[in-house]
């Protein structure tokens, strides 16, 4: 009896275990709510560009959707690219898309887009860029001195003729 109960529980286990055996799939969150005049939803599909922290300005940027945009949602603070790749922090501190997250991620959740067209994760709107080799990668949190604040820009997605490009202004 004692050795079919062991082979129950094995079973019982396998069949509960994740196909992704080195994968986060729970939504991890940071403590902090978003700040004011953010939300956990989006009706719809958005883009993202980066810019260097600095003065709000006066107008939601717009840019053209085709087949090479970055599409994204947010649902309930967690964000999806237009593969349904999941957004989060990796152990490494580094802003990603993967499908699912990897083992040790951070945050999986917590995003919101912000009524002053930033993306928040937590109770922070600012990201870091830092360089590596000759590009740059963001984080949430500042890794060295080849680091600098920037804020995810939240964009408009519009379908537009062929051949244009971004359509508002301040990307």
């Amino acid at each position: 009896m004692r050795r079919f109960a062991s082979i129950l529980l094995g079973l019982v286990a396998a069949a509960s275990a994740s196909p992704y055996p080195q994968a986060v799939t729970s939504a991890i969150a940071p403590a902090a709510p978003a700040p004011s005049g953010c939300h956990a939803s989006y009706a719809g599909e958005f883009g993202m560009a980066i810019r260097m922290k600095r003065a709000d300005s006066d107008s939601t940027p717009v840019a053209c959707r085709n087949n090479n945009t970055l599409t994204m949602t947010l649902s309930n603070t967690i964000m999806k690219d237009d593969k349904q790749r999941t957004a989060y922090i990796a152990s490494n501190r580094q802003f990603q898309f993967d499908g699912p997250p990897q083992a040790g991620a951070i945050y999986t959740a917590g995003f919101s887009v912000c009524d002053d067209d930033t993306i928040a994760l937590g109770g922070s709107k600012t990201f870091y860029q830092c360089l590596s080799g000759t590009f740059y990668n963001l984080y949430d949190q500042s890794i060295g001195g080849q680091c600098g604040p920037v804020q995810m820009r939240f964009i408009k997605l519009e379908d537009c003729d062929e051949g244009q490009g971004v359509i508002g202004k301040d990307v």
